[in-house]
């Protein structure tokens, strides 16, 4: 459905490229671009007036936001600097979205995965990327540009975080 579409393209987003709420709500089409062969999205950063850092998009997951994309244009034919996810809904049909939609459409989905508790929210999705790529032997100063740290501490606590899950002195 175009609703499913839609959801999938900002779960993308959240989930791999590590988003925050608000920067998902900010971007517009025109922040979708892209770069030699690959998507990616400018985005408005934590405490930024502009779109100045980016985010690439994993080869694995552009079909789904080209999915949205062609789907958002027919529906909601605009300019650049017009919302990337807009509400489908018929009273606020092609507004954008606030960051209470996105945490509503987030927890709705996470309820039909099985995914429950009160601290499981959108920035668990961040969380997860962050954390899924430490634990795949990423780069720890790549992961800290993913996820848009200003400090590398920041970054270094996923990874304490995650190793003293995965490699405990208990065992």
């Amino acid at each position: 459905t175009p609703i499913g579409i839609r959801d999938r393209a900002m779960l993308t987003l959240l989930a791999y490229c590590a988003l925050r709420e608000v920067e998902l709500q900010r971007a517009n089409i025109g922040n979708l671009t892209t770069q030699g062969d690959r998507i990616v999205l400018q985005v408005h950063g934590k405490g930024r007036l502009e779109a100045d850092e980016i985010v690439v998009v994993p080869l694995s997951q552009e079909a789904h936001l080209r999915a949205w994309l062609s789907r958002r244009l027919k529906v909601f034919p605009r300019g650049g600097s017009d919302p990337l996810f807009v509400s489908l809904s018929r009273r606020n049909a092609g507004s954008r979205l606030s960051t209470r939609s996105i945490r509503g459409i987030v927890k709705k989905r996470f309820a039909a995965a099985g995914v429950v508790g009160i601290r499981k929210t959108t920035h668990s999705l961040r969380h997860t990327a962050i954390t899924t790529a430490l634990r795949a032997n990423a780069d720890p100063l790549k992961v800290r540009q993913m996820a848009r740290h200003s400090s590398f501490d920041t970054t270094l606590r996923y990874h304490h975080e995650a190793e003293r899950i995965d490699h405990p002195a208990e065992d």
